[in-house]
């Protein structure tokens, strides 16, 4: 009979399971797989050869790449004249849709 490492109702033993932070083994190898096609030269060539003949999907490429490195940082700032607050009024139209104008 295999040995039960933790039973329902009790404290989990102390170090069990993955450290926060950390990624699972599945992550890290797509990473290292994708990686290493990234880098092989004969990979891009292949690579070079298909998006010249229109073959592939560049959406591939990019999605093994965010695998590989990770997304990039994506930001936008906006902001008014000169770099200042953004000025401007609000406004509101209510249409009357035939309401009674006494209320």
């Amino acid at each position: 009979m295999p040995r039960k490492l933790f039973t329902p109702g009790m404290a989990r033993p102390a170090g069990a399971g993955r450290k926060p932070g950390q990624q699972n083994r599945t992550t890290l190898q797509i990473r290292a797989l994708a990686q290493r096609l990234l880098t092989d030269r004969e990979y891009q060539k292949n690579l070079r050869a298909s998006l010249r003949n229109l073959t592939l999907d560049p959406g591939l490429i990019r999605m093994l790449y965010h695998y590989g490195y990770g997304k990039p940082i994506d930001t936008l700032e906006i902001s008014g004249r000169n770099g200042g607050p953004i000025e401007g009024a609000v406004q509101i139209y209510l249409p009357d849709n035939d309401r009674d104008k006494t209320t």
